[in-house]
């Protein structure tokens, strides 16, 4: 008998569950990313406290806090999980100078099966970035992210459509695409809902024309009565948002337009 701690029995709750990961919290919760989930976890008190939501928000600011989220995705499982981090092509941020796959990310996050994931980073709506998620997690029916740069604020009602599934509502695709819509006319932001059959019949042609047009909804939404796209704030504290999209990465990033990575990469 091999010796060493048993870890403990795996618990499928009947309660519907909602997970918030957070890809290095202390850098978000500085530039004020977290504002918005804050107003979220709050609003979903009463839903916690009568049992009929679990919620379980895992800040990630080490190499170590990322193994430890890794060992409780073993203990239980939750319906929706909304990624927070600064994103890329290629992966998130968890950590200072510490960035991971979004294959390493789906492997992370499969033990959950979780039903829904919300990517709130930039470029974690790709259509290869849906394509690792679904490949890594067996449970996973929809993606929900934008291939283009993204603000928490601009994803406001993806969060929401995380929460009504978490809860346990079943949201159609057309109803998710509609929503979509209502919050880049709201928001400017461009977030895409896709299912797991889109993703897996779509040839690779018509997947990146999908991300193209996309990516060209975005600057087109930002260019409008602006005369060019929004610079970021040149430091923290200024005015403007700031996009959810790695300072450093090392990753390779998709041939896009100079001013369009320059208005997405936070300084």
């Amino acid at each position: 008998m091999a010796s060493g701690i048993e870890p403990p029995p795996r618990w499928r709750p009947q309660c519907p569950g909602l997970l918030i990961v957070e890809g290095n919290a202390r850098r978000l919760r500085a530039e004020g990313h977290t504002r918005v989930n804050d107003e979220v976890q709050r609003a979903l008190g009463r839903c916690v406290q009568g049992g009929q939501l679990r919620l379980q928000r895992i800040p990630l600011t080490s190499a170590r806090d990322l193994a430890t989220a890794k060992m409780m995705a073993e203990w239980s499982t939750y319906d929706a999980v909304v990624i927070l981090a600064h994103g890329g092509p290629s992966g998130v941020e968890i950590a200072p100078g510490l960035s991971i796959s979004w294959q390493e990310v789906a492997e992370s996050l499969a033990p959950t099966e979780p039903k829904l994931v919300v990517a709130i980073a930039c470029f974690g709506g790709l259509n290869h970035v849906c394509d690792a998620l679904f490949r890594g997690i067996p449970s996973l029916r929809r993606v929900v992210g934008s291939p283009a740069p993204l603000t928490i604020r601009e994803a406001t009602l993806a969060t929401f459509e995380a929460v009504l599934t978490a809860l346990g509502a079943e949201i159609p695709q057309d109803a998710s695409v509609i929503l979509n819509v209502i919050n880049a006319l709201a928001t400017k932001g461009v977030v895409l809902s896709r299912t797991r059959h889109a993703v897996e019949t779509t040839d690779a042609s018509a997947a990146l024309l999908e991300d193209l047009i996309g990516i060209l909804l975005w600057a087109a939404l930002h260019e409008r009565g602006r005369g060019g796209l929004r610079e970021p704030p040149g430091r923290v504290g200024q005015r403007g948002p700031r996009r959810l999209h790695p300072r450093k990465s090392g990753a390779r990033f998709v041939a896009l337009p100079d001013r369009l990575l320059r208005h997405g990469t936070v300084a």
